[in-house]
């Protein structure tokens, strides 16, 4: 027979706090792929990477070179009476995962230009370059 001390209360208690974690972590993602397009401003913003004007059409993207010889998608939008330059990646994890202070994108794939939603997360600066860091080791060893 098994003793129920305090031990397995304390066990148990920690696993059911973990399960329901992991339960609303995967019920949010699941609110986040729901979610078919996003209004900003008129804009509307799809999954995809796609930014509608606000007549319909498709914006046009720029690409922007960031450090390290790489390049981001970015859109001019106008609100408020003045014109602001977007990357993509922000304005999709902005709309699809909420506010961005203090997290910066993550590119899954390391594609700096695939910008669909199931490619991107949010990540703290520190974990985002460690993300890069360990991937560009792991895409070495697959290729030796």
């Amino acid at each position: 027979m098994i003793k129920k001390g305090k031990n397995w209360i304390k066990a148990r208690c920690k696993t059911s706090y973990a399960q329901g974690f992991i339960d609303s972590i995967e019920y949010f993602s699941s609110i986040r792929l729901l979610k078919t397009q996003v209004d900003f401003h008129g804009y509307t913003i799809l999954p995809d990477s796609t930014i509608l004007s606000k007549n319909g059409r498709p914006l046009k993207k720029q690409l922007r070179e960031r450090r390290g010889g790489k390049f981001d998608h970015c859109v001019v939008l106008y609100y408020d009476g003045k014109a602001r330059k977007h990357t993509v990646q922000r304005l999709i994890l902005a709309a699809f995962d909420g506010p961005m202070e203090g997290y910066e994108g993550n590119h899954l794939n390391r594609d700096t230009l695939d910008n669909r939603l199931p490619n991107l997360g949010r990540a703290t600066p520190s974990e985002n370059q460690r993300h890069w860091r360990n991937s560009e080791k792991e895409n070495v060893d697959e290729s030796a």
